[in-house]
C-alpha cells in the first residue's frame, strides 16, 4: 500500500487545499511579511516574527501536500465484496448498526463516519467480507462487530 492512499474525494480535498494555500494564503502571508519588513528594524518587531512564523507554517503544509499529492495513490476500483479503502461498511455490534467509510489517516474523522485503515477498527475490517465477525481488542475493551454489507 502506498504511504498515501486516498479516496477520490480525499484526493480532491487535498488538491483544493493546495490550491488555496498556493494562490491565496501564501501570497497574503508574503504581503504581510513585506509590510512588517517595511516597519523598520526586524529586531523586536513582533509583526515581523508573527508573519514569518505564519509563512513557515504555510510553506511546511504546502511541502507536505506536494509530497502527498506526488506520492499518493487514488483508490478507484474497489471490490464490492471485500472491505478496502473507500468501502462503505455497515457493521453491527450489540444490535446497533453503524455505517463507516474506510479512508486514509489524513481523511479520518470518526464522528463523520470516516475511519482510518490504520485504526484498530479499520485494520480489523480490511479484507473482510459480509457475514464475517471481527474481534477488536482495544486497551479499554474488546469489541465484536459483524459485517453486514459493503458498498
Amino acid at each position: 500500500m502506498s504511504s498515501y492512499t486516498f479516496t477520490p474525494n480525499g484526493y480532491e480535498k487535498l488538491k483544493s487545499e493546495y490550491y488555496i494555500l498556493t494562490t491565496q494564503k501564501r501570497p497574503s502571508a508574503m504581503e504581510a511579511l513585506r509590510e512588517a519588513r517595511e516597519m523598520g528594524s526586524q529586531e523586536d518587531n513582533l509583526q515581523y516574527d508573527e508573519s514569518k512564523a505564519a509563512l513557515e507554517i504555510i510553506d511546511g503544509r504546502i511541502a507536505e501536500l506536494e509530497r502527498m499529492l506526488q506520492q499518493g495513490q487514488v483508490v478507484e476500483d474497489r471490490k464490492k465484496n471485500i472491505v478496502g479503502i473507500g468501502s462503505y461498511v455497515t457493521i453491527e455490534a450489540q444490535g446497533e448498526r453503524e455505517k463507516y467509510v474506510i479512508v486514509n489517516p489524513y481523511e479520518s474523522n470518526p464522528v463523520a463516519g470516516k475511519i482510518s485503515y490504520e485504526s484498530p477498527v479499520g485494520k480489523s475490517l480490511l479484507n473482510r467480507k459480509p457475514g464475517e465477525t471481527v474481534t477488536i481488542t482495544l486497551p479499554h475493551a474488546t469489541l465484536e462487530y459483524a459485517i453486514i454489507s459493503i458498498e
